[in-house]
């Protein structure tokens, strides 16, 4: 057996922390891959769902509400995933308000003839966008 030098013992050490730093990148990064790939089957679903709709006209008077229900349910599972940014918060809540519009639900009786906004607090948009959700699930 070949004693090793304090030198030897000191490059071996030297190996050793650069695999472990090596391998920290290598977790790293297939980390990033996987979110990447799951981001990327998000948007092919999307996208087959679209074309899917495309594909198959519906009868005139629902395209709209099919395709508010098709944006409820990505931006609902794109939440899942991560925080939905303010834009994408915004275009639920426009979705949400379209689509009870489209199904002729009264989101608040107007006070007035002059104000016609329509307010909805978060937690009747996250019943509707549930109810969207199981809708579109069981489609």
């Amino acid at each position: 057996m070949k004693v090793l030098s304090s030198n030897d013992v000191k490059d071996i050490l030297i190996q050793n922390e650069e695999l472990k730093k090596y391998g920290e990148r290598l977790t790293q990064t297939n980390l990033q891959l996987q979110q990447e790939l799951e981001q990327t089957k998000n948007k092919l679903r999307h996208l087959e769902e679209i074309a899917k709709f495309s594909s198959n006209p519906i009868a005139v008077g629902t395209n709209e509400e099919e395709l508010c229900k098709l944006e409820i349910n990505r931006l609902y599972q794109a939440a899942k995933v991560a925080p939905l940014e303010f834009t994408q918060v915004k275009a639920f809540e426009i979705y949400v308000k379209s689509l009870m519009l489209i199904r002729g639900k009264s989101i608040e009786e107007p006070k007035n003839k002059k104000s016609s906004k329509i307010k909805l607090d978060n937690e009747e948009l996250l019943q509707l966008a549930l109810q969207v959700v199981d809708d579109t699930n069981e489609q």
